[in-house]
């Protein structure tokens, strides 16, 4: 996004800087049909998430620490419910035209999906690494006080009669589908065993996800 002609204001300064560091770190731009802009709300867009995750990455620079730290997933949710702070984004969604002022605050459901796939996966990984066991059982629990997942999955995890109580849940059935409902290994999975055992049959969640 920051190989084509910007001449002004903020958009300028931040392609002088991605030129300097092209050259020092020999870095490759991505190609630009990588961002996708299509079928998508405004505030979704990459640019604004960038710019999210621009702020996320300079108000946690002792990550490692937090995690160590016994924080709540109240905590880490309002951690991750940032705003760009540079007042450029206040008015605009990309590098193009100006656009009605606007907060683009990172919102609460996406918050709650970092501290799901980022922070308790990363968090368990280290203490595995550092022989932690208190901080693995720290990640299994901040699972299980984070509410379940809304997605395609889950709906037909659902609509078999599978309903999850937290994202500990959710997280075992994304990967329940992903390596044995995905690969038609019902014979393999405890689950579709039983469920076949009882019931003469399976309707597999990934029919209908």
């Amino acid at each position: 996004m920051l190989t084509k002609e910007l001449s002004t204001g903020y958009p300028s300064s931040l392609k002088r800087e991605f030129d300097f560091l092209k050259i020092k770190y020999g870095i490759q731009p991505m190609p630009a049909l990588r961002w996708k802009f299509m079928r998508m709300r405004p505030v979704h867009f990459p640019t604004i998430r960038l710019a999210q995750l621009s702020r996320i990455v300079a108000d946690t620079p002792l990550f490692i620490s937090m995690l160590i730290q016994t924080e709540t997933p109240e905590e880490w949710i309002e951690r991750f419910m940032v705003t760009p702070d540079q007042k450029y984004w206040q008015d605009h969604y990309h590098f193009k035209n100006e656009a009605p002022p606007s907060t683009k605050r990172l919102g609460k459901d996406t918050a709650q999906s970092l501290v799901i796939n980022l922070v308790a996966p990363f968090m368990f990984v280290y203490g595995k690494m550092q022989g932690l066991q208190n901080l693995k059982e720290r990640a299994v629990r901040l699972l299980s006080q984070m509410p379940p997942e809304k997605n395609a999955v889950i709906k037909g995890w659902t609509s078999c009669g599978w309903r999850a109580e937290d994202a500990g849940q959710t997280q075992a059935m994304l990967h329940l589908k992903k390596n044995y409902c995905d690969m038609r290994r019902c014979l393999h999975c405890a689950i579709g065993l039983k469920v076949m055992k009882e019931d003469g049959g399976f309707d597999c969640p990934s029919r209908g996800a």
